[in-house]
């Protein structure tokens, strides 16, 4: 039995967060166009999974320095989530 969920896809579908990790090296390819990639894997997947809509770039050599606006939004993009699944 399949339940449905909002736009065809799964009510119970797995939330997917996408996380780089090596800053320096996605300058040449996502870094230009991060919301090609997230729209290409949203549209591939769209019934399977829930692919939140940033890319979070988190390098450690920024986070150590004090510099961690994306490890903020990521983690705050986790509490949304976690939040969803407390409610349900």
């Amino acid at each position: 039995m399949s339940i449905e969920g909002f736009a065809g896809c799964k009510l119970w579908a797995p939330r997917v967060i996408l996380v780089s990790t090596q800053a320096d090296m996605v300058d040449g390819g996502v870094k230009g166009d991060p919301d090609g990639l997230v729209n290409e894997l949203q549209q591939r997947y769209e019934t399977d999974v829930i692919i939140e809509p940033h890319l979070f770039v988190v390098d450690s050599l920024s986070t150590s320095r004090g510099n961690n606006s994306e490890m903020t939004m990521l983690k705050r993009a986790i509490d949304v989530i976690k939040q969803f699944i407390c409610e349900v």
